[in-house]
């Protein structure tokens, strides 16, 4: 159910989606940074964390990826 509802979500991406989304994909930004970045995406529910550690966007953090391309172009 859970998964259902990331994809059937809100169609439009949040001020806070995309607030996080632009700096994480086009800011620079050191370890540290990257990680507070990554908690809060993991907090809006954009990504999801392997059992190794690392953060991958799921379908609704691909989806404000694919939306902040879109406004930058």
């Amino acid at each position: 159910m859970k998964i259902k509802a990331i994809l059937i979500g809100d169609p439009n991406s949040s001020e806070a989606e995309l607030a996080v989304m632009f700096p994480y994909l086009f800011g620079e930004h050191n370890s540290e940074q990257k990680a507070k970045l990554e908690q809060r995406l993991l907090e809006l529910s954009l990504a999801w964390v392997t059992e190794r550690g690392f953060v991958f966007l799921n379908a609704r953090g691909h989806k404000v990826m694919r939306d902040v391309y879109w406004l930058r172009h």
